[in-house]
């Protein structure tokens, strides 16, 4: 797990716009992920716990105030979630995928 404050995410260059609220931020990395692979948030063959705790993303959520940033690996994918409430997937940018 890594948090890069410094990665900026050039939105002009992405390639996929998507704004549907989620409930959770580990769900909204769910739904972008299999969004990007094709597949339905149910049939995706990888684990978000797998790859960072997924409770810590959760309580940076829901932290009110500040400004963060945190990136991380997962399988052949690299996710980045915004304090903003937005998730990049491989450069798609899913604007407002949960309430932050």
């Amino acid at each position: 797990m890594t948090n890069h404050s410094n990665t900026q995410v050039d939105r002009s260059r992405s390639t996929h716009e998507h704004e549907v609220r989620s409930q959770s931020p580990q769900t909204a990395v769910v739904e972008a992920v299999s969004s990007v692979r094709g597949v339905d948030p149910v049939d995706l063959d990888v684990r978000l716990h797998d790859a960072i705790d997924a409770d810590v993303l959760d309580m940076l959520a829901g932290h009110d105030g500040g400004d963060w940033r945190l990136s991380f690996a997962l399988e052949d994918h690299e996710v980045t979630v915004d304090a903003d409430g937005t998730v990049v997937v491989d450069g798609r940018v899913f604007d407002g995928s949960f309430d932050a």
